[in-house]
């Protein structure tokens, strides 16, 4: 799956996407709203990675790859998403 973190003034998210898009189009939709891609590369889900979640890969059409902290981040969101699901 594509990720994509973004910063702008304000805040900071992560947008993920498994369509056929690439890492700069994700980006561009959220470019009006003042945000900017940081990192962005690939995540693979990883039961044996802490969090979950691993990073891997880079941006070709940003060139951009993911920073050390992303896969902790990531597996932090994923982890709360798992975690409300099963609720």
């Amino acid at each position: 799956m594509k990720y994509v973190r973004l910063e702008s003034s304000r805040d900071e998210r992560f947008v993920f996407a498994v369509a056929p898009t690439t890492h700069a189009e994700l980006a561009e939709a959220f470019a009006p709203k003042g945000y900017r891609p940081v990192s962005a590369g690939f995540i693979q889900i990883d039961p044996l990675a802490e969090g979950g979640v691993r990073t891997i890969g880079d941006s070709l059409s940003l060139k951009l790859a993911p920073l050390p902290e992303d896969a902790r981040l990531i597996g932090f969101l994923y982890g709360a998403t798992v975690s409300q699901a099963a609720k």
